[in-house]
């Protein structure tokens, strides 16, 4: 069904902050973003650190976690969240904030 695919785009929460990938890691994301709902998968960036994607099962959980968890600190650490939007071109991937469109190829970078 298009539409369970379309909830599934949705449940994914792009989570950013300067210790994550560092000193926080997935079993704390894990930990702190399952009291909202079902976590799926915790994807943790390491080259470069600095920000995780995060998939919840029910598109409600996810809009409640960056509702709750935006602006606030997991382990002294500053967090930025915000539901993760596809990519312009085909919907494939994640765009993250300070991403740029490439006006000559039309890739995101």
């Amino acid at each position: 069904f298009a539409a369970s695919q379309e909830t599934k785009k949705m449940s994914k929460v792009y989570v950013a902050g300067n210790e994550v990938g560092r000193s926080i890691q997935k079993e704390e994301l894990e930990e702190a973003f399952g009291k909202f709902g079902k976590v799926v998968s915790v994807w943790v960036a390491r080259q470069p650190p600095g920000f995780a994607f995060i998939e919840f099962e029910d598109e409600r959980d996810a809009n409640d976690s960056v509702r709750d968890m935006d602006g606030q600190k997991l382990m002294d650490c500053d967090l930025r969240c915000e539901i993760s939007r596809p990519r312009d071109r085909g919907g494939a991937g994640e765009v993250k904030p300070g991403d740029w469109k490439c006006f000559g190829c039309g890739v995101n970078n």
